[in-house]
């Protein structure tokens, strides 16, 4: 994973059969939303309450037996998971999944077929995202301890080093520009590297709106949404992990630890779904009383896929 500090999202639930569901949201399911609003997925891991370790890690959207997610099989069961999922996104049209898996990288089908690990394209190669094309992936990969933004295609051919003075958690507009993170401030750069330009201070996991006028970012204290052009405003009530524009960007996704009254007032791991304008539309918590459950990024696919 990058060398940004992550959100970490532990929530140990005391209530006996403590999985919450609220707006009629099935245990475990993705949030369906109206309109060109598809579907949100999270990564997550699920954890021993016992050693911490991880036995599990995986995409929500797909099926727990895909070859793209993983599981603890090492025969103690508790000397650490062989791998871990890490940031996940989709490809403009909905149809493919990039993610990041174990310090490499892996493509696969929406419904989680067809998964193809790509070979090691650098020391440690994190936080995918596909281009407008579809097919290149854009990535921060680690080289003799420096670590930049990187193209490849989906299939693992033509890389191509774009940063030289370091870059993380790259986020592409659609209109061929690329948002990232350096030095802990938001800047933005052409599809080829040149015309670097800073948008804000203090900031980490942006993500770009379809239109590419703005880019949402986590701030120090809370979410921001920054213009391209200039002028960065407080996402009103946005205080979440991993903001993401919805497909149609009228809506924000991001994970929360909200407290709730089923789960004896602990804090649960949640997807946090709300307006641009800072109002709350829809959520949905998970988590049970058997394990600890870490949440990690969330990403928007655009239309259903059968």
């Amino acid at each position: 994973m990058s060398q940004l500090i992550r959100r970490c999202r532990f929530a140990v639930l005391a209530a006996a059969g403590a999985a919450i569901v609220m707006l009629g949201v099935a245990p475990g399911a993705s949030g369906t939303y109206p309109g060109r609003n598809g579907t949100v997925a999270y990564q997550t891991d699920s954890n021993d309450p016992n050693s911490g370790m991880t036995e599990s890690s995986g995409i929500s959207s797909i099926p727990d037996g895909s070859a793209a997610n993983c599981s603890d099989t090492s025969p103690n069961g508790d000397q650490g998971a062989p791998c871990f999922i890490g940031r996940l996104g989709y490809s403009p049209d909905g149809t493919r999944i990039v993610a990041e898996r174990s310090g490499r990288l892996e493509a696969l089908d929406a419904n989680g077929t067809n998964v193809n690990i790509l070979p090691a394209l650098t020391s440690q190669d994190s936080d995918p995202a596909f281009l407008p094309d579809g097919n290149t992936i854009v990535f921060d990969g680690k080289a003799k301890g420096a670590t930049n933004l990187y193209t490849v295609s989906a299939d693992g051919t033509g890389l191509r080093q774009l940063t030289t003075k370091g870059g993380f958690w790259p986020a592409p507009c659609a209109n061929g520009s690329i948002a990232f993170i350096n030095n802990e401030a938001l800047y933005v750069m052409r599809a080829k590297g040149s015309g670097l330009r800073r948008l804000a201070r203090h900031a980490s996991f942006p993500d770009c709106a379809p239109n590419s006028k703005s880019i949402v970012y986590e701030g120090a204290m809370a979410d921001f949404i920054v213009n391209t052009k200039g002028g960065t405003r407080q996402f009103k009530g946005g205080d979440g992990g991993y903001p993401v524009f919805s497909p149609d960007g009228s809506l924000i996704a991001s994970d929360q630890d909200l407290p709730s009254s089923e789960a004896g007032g602990y804090s649960v791991p949640s997807v946090v779904v709300e307006r641009t304008s800072g109002r709350r539309v829809r959520k949905v918590a998970f988590g049970n009383n058997l394990n600890t459950t870490t949440f990690g990024p969330v990403a928007w696919q655009p239309k259903r896929v059968s």
